[in-house]
């Protein structure tokens, strides 16, 4: 799977490098230097494009399908996975310490790989889901 890049994202947002920057909390030349290769894009900032092109692309949260359903959690992982407390479809790649098939996953830099083989994360980033 392809991961968006910052400018391919940050274009489908309609941000200029100044307006993503802002919104990131990070400086234009970062956004200039994540474009261009010059540097790699931190985790926590990869996330939050990420978020914000997902949220862009599903506006009914409803319909983004429960990860734990798709993967068939039992209800004990269910009780013990911060994604299934908090009743946050789809998002469980944006929550640190989720549980995936039982086994606990860290933040985002730790789970990214397998986060982005995941149906679920796939779904969210194909346009219109």
């Amino acid at each position: 799977m392809i991961v968006p890049t910052v400018k391919t994202l940050r274009e489908e947002l309609g941000h200029s490098q100044r307006e993503m920057a802002e919104v990131l909390g990070v400086s234009t030349k970062a956004i200039q230097s994540y474009e261009q290769g010059w540097r790699k894009t931190p985790p926590h900032v990869e996330q939050q494009v990420l978020l914000q092109a997902i949220l862009r692309r599903h506006p009914d949260l409803r319909k983004v399908p429960r990860c734990w359903r798709l993967n068939n959690c039992s209800l004990e992982t269910r009780r013990l996975c911060p994604s299934a407390k908090l009743k946050l479809p789809g998002f469980c790649w944006y929550i640190t310490g989720t549980l995936c098939h039982g086994k606990p996953l860290g933040a985002w830099a730790a789970k990214r790989e397998r986060c982005l083989q995941c149906q679920v994360m796939k779904g969210l980033l194909e346009p219109g889901m």
